[in-house]
């Protein structure tokens, strides 16, 4: 789970985070993709038609169901930014502490 100790989500100072987010390690979809994910950060991007900042989120997502190998060179999971509209989150689930990817993405984000 994650911690919030001293304002601080795992390496993240959560005034960094916007505060309308879904929280990181929350389980959800990505409709571009329609493959299953994990939010692992969350910020402001460009604004709408109403003037208001959209929130962008990073997903990464999990390996497609339909394809059981993948070569050396081929990784299975993929991060994507995905914009607040395009992604639908699992509530009914607890987020997860998302540093448990590291050795999937070999520190490069977490």
């Amino acid at each position: 789970m994650q911690e919030q100790e001293n304002n601080i989500v795992k390496g993240y100072s959560i005034e960094e985070l916007p505060k309308e987010a879904m929280k990181l390690g929350t389980f959800c979809r990505t409709k571009r993709f329609d493959r299953l994910g994990v939010i692992v950060d969350a910020f402001y991007g460009e604004k709408d038609k109403n003037g208001t900042k959209m929130v962008i989120y990073t997903v990464l997502s999990f390996p497609d169901d339909n394809k059981a190998i993948y070569s050396d060179e081929e990784s299975p999971y993929f991060l994507s930014n995905e914009y607040e509209y395009e992604v639908i989150g699992y509530f009914m689930l607890k987020p997860i502490d998302i540093s448990i990817f590291s050795p999937i993405l070999k520190d490069h984000m977490l």
